[in-house]
């Protein structure tokens, strides 16, 4: 039943020629519905929490933003709430292997073509290696870490191992 409110809802927002124009009431007023069954329909389909905002039909390609955060950065922001522990791993995740997705199809070509090649094993793995090694991105922070010859990462604290037992045997 939600989803057939819902769909009442989207229905009446396809119709409109202009929907920019409207107002989230005259849509629910249109499909017969108030806001209360409108917002009960949403967290009945709701397969996990999440953070709505109220927005009129007019600000529907606006992606969400910080005024404060819109003046400082100066550049596009489309800001989600992460309201699970799930979501910000999976965020993390997918961010940190979006360009890794498009290397392993590099690398996968580069092997079919060593293999058509009937080149040997060390000649294919010469040519994904060096496919990788040219085609690897990465970030601005770790390109002036390279570039500056400097360590990728480091330890504030030295770890000295001390025997203490009587052979000093370990």
């Amino acid at each position: 039943e939600a989803k057939a409110l819902l769909q009442k809802f989207w229905d009446v927002l396809d119709k409109k020629t202009d929907p920019e124009k409207c107002s989230t009431d005259d849509i629910l007023h249109e499909a017969k519905l108030t806001a209360e069954q409108f917002c009960e329909a949403l967290d009945t389909v709701a397969t996990r929490k999440q953070v709505m905002l109220k927005r009129e039909p007019k600000d529907m390609w606006v992606n969400n933003y910080n005024p404060d955060l819109l003046r400082a950065w100066n550049a596009n922001m489309d800001i989600q709430y992460i309201v699970d522990a799930y979501s910000c791993v999976k965020y993390i995740v997918s961010y940190i292997s979006k360009a890794e997705r498009e290397l392993g199809k590099l690398l996968k070509q580069a092997q079919k073509e060593a293999r058509e090649g009937n080149e040997d094993v060390v000649k294919e793995m010469r040519k994904v290696g060096s496919a990788y090694l040219y085609h690897r991105e990465m970030g601005a922070q770790e390109a002036c870490w390279r570039v500056g010859s400097l360590k990728l990462k480091d330890c504030s604290r030295e770890v000295v191992f001390i025997p203490t037992d009587e052979n000093a045997n370990r």
